[in-house]
């Protein structure tokens, strides 16, 4: 029964092999992962979201830290964890609307500068006092993507503000906010790989 589910939903029809010369394997191997695709996409798809895969016209804003504090509202954000000085560091700002979080064209700003060996620290501004969160990511090969896998998973070291444990589940916006006042507001970040056991 859960045979035939799988070949009806991927297009097989069981009656070719009977006169094929693939071993059963190989022959049920597509139709098994066509099946399992959705499971495994739909997480890791709306975390990629998160993260800012999906470009849109957002300006890339970059400014140096000394000048973080003069600013009237502002983000200092330090990346943690970089293994290497290849590439870039890639921060998103995410709106302050929950709804928002995994919509398509919804950065805030995307600032983009030199990764450096174990620290990076750079200052994001922001207009107004609210409630933010921020993604990052390690575009270490600097093809400005965020490279997944054939399943969808991430190939690059990436984090989110708060450093939610993560799982197959995508973080609420609960559990990445933060708030920006008038002195501004520090958010640390740990790089991490996937699968991650922090």
């Amino acid at each position: 029964m859960i045979l035939r589910d799988l070949l009806n939903f991927s297009g097989l029809d069981p009656s070719i092999h009977n006169n094929s010369r693939l071993s059963p394997v190989t022959f049920y191997l597509p139709a098994v992962i066509s099946f399992l695709r959705p499971a495994l996409y739909w997480p890791l798809a709306a975390l990629i979201v998160v993260l800012g895969v999906v470009v849109s016209a957002v300006p890339s804003q970059s400014l140096g830290v000394a000048g973080c504090a003069q600013l009237a509202s502002h983000i200092l954000v330090t990346v943690q964890d970089v293994r290497t000085a290849s590439g870039s560091i890639v921060v998103d700002l995410l709106a302050d609307n929950p709804d928002h979080i995994l919509k398509k064209g919804m950065k805030i700003s995307r600032t983009r500068v030199s990764a450096a060996f174990d620290q990076v620290r750079l200052c994001v501004p922001v207009e107004t006092y609210g409630t933010y969160a921020i993604a990052v990511y390690h575009d270490i090969n600097g093809n400005r993507k965020f490279d997944k896998n054939w399943l969808g998973f991430p190939k690059e070291p990436f984090g989110l503000s708060n450093n939610p444990r993560i799982r197959l589940r995508v973080p609420k916006f609960s559990d990445l906010s933060f708030e920006v006042g008038e002195n501004g507001a520090d958010v640390e970040i740990v790089l991490k790989n996937w699968p991650s056991k922090k």
